[in-house]
């Protein structure tokens, strides 16, 4: 199923929320990312934690992606909280 202009219009807003939280110094982790990092603290350091496949948290249900229209913009944002 491809992205759909609804889809794009919802994947924008996140975008953009993404932005705003970057600009106020909040967080925009992913829940799947903030869960690892939970997880971290309460295994032995000596368990491997691996990524977890959307599949996997959202079992069921179909993911298409990315999306190319957001391809730069998300791009600009990673490297704005990575490689500053």
């Amino acid at each position: 199923m491809p992205i759909s202009a609804d889809d794009l219009v919802h994947l924008r807003r996140c975008v953009d929320l993404a932005r705003e939280a970057l600009e106020d110094g909040d967080h925009t982790r992913h829940p799947e990312f903030e869960l690892t990092r939970w997880l971290r603290q309460w295994k032995a350091p000596q368990t491997p934690v691996a990524p977890l496949p959307v599949a996997t948290v959202a079992p069921g249900i179909a993911c298409d992606g990315p999306a190319p229209e957001l391809t730069v913009e998300m791009k600009t944002l990673y490297e704005r909280v990575f490689r500053a």
